[in-house]
């Protein structure tokens, strides 16, 4: 018919087969867009910390490190964490480095902030405080000046502080005792008294003195051996008689090696002691030498009474550890400001100890030149190293001191002192505040022993 117009008839089939096509190619496209990571759109990062532990192979470390954080957006503001119970021995927290060697960027803790794009470890930043480096930071050459007397002029080996004088030795005089203050004004010499025929006055050429509860120490004992000494010899300020005191039943004084034997050393608290030889593995507290390490014991005593009335009660034993066998061979002197324990050998440096009461006390500071380690440990700047030379600038230490013999503390100044072998002069650091220790002397009484009107110390009861 005209004017009408028949539509085409769509078969059923080729439909379905469109819709299908539509449907699959949709699937498709969602499945495609399922299966791209999500990262590429929401990426989450973390944040964790590690304490840097093996950075320095020296020290131990205690607490733990921040818990890190998950799922942080990209560009998120992160701020870093405080250090909290973590620390290590003998070290100072300097927050947060992105890098293991601290060459990366720093962080402080508790404050430091960055926005965050991609997974971040932040790694422990420690130091070496100047505490723990005393020797070579400063400090003064001082000659003994005034009008010293023969015995008193030149060639110091033993050298102590009570707090207000230097108390030092001389070689080939060794039944006297000189006294200094310390700016380097001769006061006065001192004869031993009750030194009697045949005893072993120890001679001056290797020998420390230390200072506490009104007694000059020395060690009577002789040569180069692993025994133990049941005495020790105190030279009282009140009247500068010589006796003898008992060590505890049981608990002897090590022996040193080398010019060791000979050394004493005195706590801040008061307590005084002794280094034994190297490599003795165990100290009577229980505590093993680390495998591949080496180890000494410092033994302490407590002083009660003052002078010639003194007596000795055994307070604990230090393990220091040392990665090298043997160290020292020559010792020539040991201190301690109650922190850190410092020991010389002749002509080749030092080390430096955190001490640690009930755990192996590891090297803060190794500062030896015969095992290289002076040259090429970052620690070390400035030439810290040689007892040569323990000024770095400024200094008229002779050339001909450099076998300086031996170290003290003056524990009411804060300051190391060493005497100058080859000459009239003594070293006195500058004077910096060490952070807590076993020994630091928290609990220090400072009293004036009447006698002789100079200061000592007491270790927990002053009695």
């Amino acid at each position: 018919m005209e004017g009408f117009r028949v539509s085409k008839k769509i078969h059923p089939a080729p439909l379905a087969k469109v819709v299908c096509r539509f449907l699959l190619s949709t699937a498709l496209a969602v499945a495609a867009l399922v299966a791209i990571p999500s990262t590429a759109y929401a990426a989450t990062y973390t944040v964790s910390y590690d304490a840097n532990a093996s950075e320095i192979n020296v020290g131990i470390t205690t607490g733990s490190v921040p818990a890190s954080t998950t799922g942080l957006a990209l560009g998120t503001l992160v701020t870093a964490e405080a250090q909290g119970s973590l620390l290590r021995q003998g070290y100072t927290f300097n927050g947060w480095n992105t890098s293991s060697a601290g060459t990366g960027i720093t962080y402080a803790a508790g404050t430091g902030t960055f926005n965050i794009s991609a997974d971040t470890t932040l790694y422990a930043l420690w130091s070496v405080p100047l505490s723990a480096r005393m020797i070579g930071n400063g400090g003064n050459v001082i000659t003994i000046s005034g009008s010293p007397t023969t015995e008193c002029k030149g060639n110091i080996r033993g050298i102590t502080s009570s707090g207000s004088s230097i108390y030092y030795r001389t070689v080939g005089y060794d039944g006297y005792i000189c006294e200094a203050s310390l700016t380097g004004a001769f006061i006065a010499l001192h004869t031993i008294g009750n030194i009697s025929t045949g005893s072993a006055m120890p001679s001056g050429e290797a020998e420390a003195l230390s200072y506490s509860h009104g007694c000059i120490f020395l060690r009577p004992d002789r040569g180069y051996n692993a025994g133990t000494s049941t005495t020790l010899y105190c030279v009282a300020t009140s009247n500068w008689a010589l006796s003898t005191i008992n060590t505890p039943s049981g608990k002897n004084l090590y022996m040193g090696s080398g010019w060791g034997y000979g050394n004493m050393i005195d706590f801040p608290d008061g307590r005084i002691g002794a280094v034994s030889y190297p490599n003795m593995g165990v100290g009577t507290s229980g505590l093993t030498c680390p495998t591949n390490w080496y180890c000494k014991v410092l033994r302490l005593y407590t002083p009660s009474g003052t002078g010639a009335s003194l007596t000795l009660t055994f307070s604990e034993d230090f393990v220091l550890a040392d990665p090298q066998s043997g160290w020292p061979g020559d010792e020539h002197g040991i201190a301690t400001d109650g922190t850190y324990l410092y020991e010389i050998r002749h002509a080749s440096g030092y080390k430096v100890w955190a001490l640690q009461s009930g755990q192996i006390s590891y090297l803060a500071f190794n500062g030896d030149t015969s095992s290289g380690a002076c040259n090429g440990n970052p620690q070390i700047t400035n030439g810290l190293c040689p007892i040569y030379q323990p000024v770095t600038t400024g200094t008229n230490w002779p050339t001909s001191g450099y076998n300086v013999t031996f170290i003290g503390h003056n524990h009411a100044t804060g300051r190391y002192i060493m005497g100058n072998y080859a000459g009239n002069q003594f070293w006195i650091s500058d004077s910096v505040a060490a952070p807590a220790g076993p020994g630091s002397g928290t609990t220090r009484t400072l009293i004036i022993d009447a006698s002789s009107s100079t200061y000592f110390n007491c270790h927990r009861v002053c009695r």
